[in-house]
C-alpha cells in the first residue's frame, strides 16, 4: 500500500491532480463526510478495493431511484446541465 497523504495534501491532490482537475459540490460533499473516501477513490488500486455486496448495491440503486423521484417531482421542468470533459474544454 502507497504512503498516507495528509489531508491537506489529499484535497489539493483532488483539485490539482490528475483527475478532473476541478471541485465538484460532490468532492466537497465526500470530503466533509468522509476525507478516507476521497483518499481510496484515487489512491488505492481497485484490486484492493472492497466489491459493494448485493445488499448495498440494492440501497444504492433504491437511493438512487428515489433521488430521481424527488428530483422530478419538486422540479418537473427542470432541464439537465450538459457537462463537457477536460479533453473537450480544451
Amino acid at each position: 500500500m502507497t504512503a498516507r497523504p495528509n489531508l491537506d495534501t489529499l484535497f489539493n491532490i483532488c483539485l490539482l491532480g490528475p483527475g478532473t482537475g476541478r471541485l465538484s459540490a460532490y468532492l466537497v460533499s465526500c470530503y466533509l463526510s468522509s476525507p478516507y473516501y476521497i483518499y481510496c477513490e484515487h489512491f488505492v488500486p481497485q484490486d484492493e478495493r472492497e466489491t459493494m455486496t448485493a445488499y448495498q448495491q440494492l440501497l444504492f440503486d433504491s437511493g438512487k431511484a428515489h433521488e430521481q423521484k424527488v428530483i422530478a417531482t419538486l422540479y418537473p421542468d427542470i432541464v439537465p446541465i450538459q457537462c463537457i470533459s477536460t479533453q473537450e474544454r480544451d
